[in-house]
Parts: structure tokens; sequence; C-alpha cells
């Protein structure tokens, strides 16, 4: 009784390193929106204060999952909770990633001249960050049946980014756009496109940690 009640304060203190994990990279893909929509370039730094911090909490999360695994040997549902913890925060460290990126793309051009986006990037930003947001309330909830909605909008986000692809080519064929210009917004569009990719896996993540199922590529039924 005394292990697991120990056991049980771990797991409580893991996952307030999650949850904080989970804020801080919502904070840095709202940060860049904010900058780009707003054109508050001194909150990017914060984005790469920021990342700092989501790198240190993975590595705590990691050394806490071992720990808990090697002292208290837990059952399969606790083991699940502790696999998918790594497996979150690998997801939430790679969205830090990409974040970090389309801030690093986005300080570039704003040197040389003002950014202009094309609608379907401008609704690509939104997309994914609504996907993000409801990949995080699945890990808080664990909602099997809500997981499964962020699958088809991953498709969309999917083909948000195919038209981009399509809008840079016509653009750079018919100069009217800078060049510098049209690759900055698809390379971020790129980055988007896999903060979605990861949205998806924090779903998949979600469904494992409750059920048990392994529902990558998404090749087995509820």
């Amino acid at each position: 009784m005394i292990m697991k009640r120990h056991m049980d304060e771990e797991l409580k203190e893991l996952f307030k390193h999650l949850d904080d994990m989970e804020r801080k990279c919502l904070f840095m893909l709202e940060a860049w929106l904010e900058a780009v929509l707003d054109g508050k370039t001194e909150l990017l730094e914060q984005v790469f204060h920021s990342e700092v911090d989501v790198n240190r909490l993975q590595m705590k999360i990691d050394d806490s999952v071992w720990k808990i695994m090697a002292l208290y040997q837990p059952a399969a549902s606790d083991l699940r909770l502790l696999i998918g913890a790594i497996k979150v925060a690998e997801d939430l460290e790679r969205v830090g990633d990409e974040v970090c990126a389309m801030c690093r793309r986005t300080k570039e051009l704003a040197k040389i001249s003002q950014l202009e986006f094309p609608e379907v990037f401008i609704e690509m930003r939104t997309m994914v960050k609504t996907l993000f947001k409801d990949s995080l309330f699945v890990i808080k909830t664990l909602d099997p049946d809500f997981a499964e909605s962020i699958f088809a909008a991953d498709n969309t986000v999917d083909e948000a980014f195919q038209a981009l692809f399509e809008w840079t080519v016509r653009s750079l064929e018919n100069r009217n756009c800078k060049v510098d210009n049209a690759l900055a917004v698809l390379s971020m569009g790129r980055s988007l496109e896999r903060i979605a990719d990861h949205a998806t896996n924090l779903a998949e993540i979600a469904i494992f940690m409750k059920k048990g199922q392994d529902v990558r590529h998404h090749c087995l039924a509820f």
C-alpha cells in the first residue's frame, strides 16, 4: 500500500511535467502566430527561450518514467501511461522544433521585407492551431472518439499544404511573388503540416494509453 501511494505521487508529478510541457508548446505556437499576424517580432525570442524549457521538461519526463518503472514495476494500465508519457514528450519536443524553425524563417524574412501570405496559408495556420489544441485535450481526457476526429482533420491539413505547394509553383512561374517570400511561406507551411502530423501522433498515443491499442497508420478498427 505504501509503495502504491509513493508511485501515485510520482505519477502525479510526472503528469504535472507533461502538462507544463504541453502549455509551453502551445504558448510557442500562439506566440509565433501573434508575431506573424501583428508583426511583434519580439515574441520570437520568447519562443526560443521556451524551447529550452521544453527540452528540459522532456528530459525530466524521461528520467521520471524510468525511475517509476525501476522502483515500482507498474501494472499494465500504469505501464501504458508511462510509455505514453515518453511518446507524448517526444512529439511535443518536435512540435517545439518546428515552431522554432518557423520563427527563424520569420525573423530572417522580416529583415528583408514584409511577408505576404496567400489565403490558403492563413487558413492552414488556423487549422493547425485548432488541431494541436484538440490533440492536447485528447491527451488529458484520453477520449478515443475525439481522437478519431483528429485523424480526419489532419487529412484536411494535408490537402491545404498541397494547395500551398501549388500556389508556390504558380507564383514562381508567373513571377508575381518574391522568391524569398514564396519559399519562406512554403517552408513554414511544411512545418505546420508536420505539427499537424505530431498532433495526430498524440491522438494515437491517447488511444494506446486508454485502450492499449496500437492505431498507428489507422490500420485498426476502434
